[in-house]
């Protein structure tokens, strides 16, 4: 007698096990398996994004040289609220500076930072979300 091979075989349970009352689910359970999984990892997926929406001196006309900037920007499709937002100022420097702040539910930030080459990283904690900004 050949072998058969069968991806799951499912029993009735309301009777005793009969050979010619066995169920055979071929492929139906694999396809929702698999359907489930492409959907868990899609929503893995979407994952939070974080941009800078503006990086800039703060100087009035006495002082053109102080390195006082302003780091404004947003965070989008965070799964938690608030948001731990980390900066890191000057990232190619010898000693760069880093800052943390919270953005709120809207997912907005905003701190003062000092730079004296005028670039940052900003990047979400416990998140693979960074992006670069530098003052124009």
């Amino acid at each position: 007698m050949p072998f058969m091979v069968i991806d799951l075989v499912i029993a009735r349970k309301s009777e005793a096990c009969k050979p010619m009352e066995v169920i055979i689910l071929k492929g139906v359970i694999m396809k929702k398996f698999i359907a489930l999984a492409l959907l868990v990892f899609s929503f893995a997926s979407i994952a939070a994004t974080v941009k800078v929406t503006s990086f800039n001196y703060v100087r009035n006309q006495n002082d053109l040289y102080h390195p006082l900037a302003e780091l404004c920007g947003l965070v989008e499709g965070a799964t938690s609220a608030p948001s731990f937002v980390r900066v890191l100022v000057d990232p190619k420097s010898k000693e760069p500076a880093s800052y943390n702040t919270i953005a709120g539910k809207d997912g907005k930030f905003c701190l003062a930072v000092i730079t004296f080459r005028g670039n940052a990283e900003v990047s979400l904690m416990n998140e693979n979300a960074s992006t670069e900004a530098f003052i124009k």
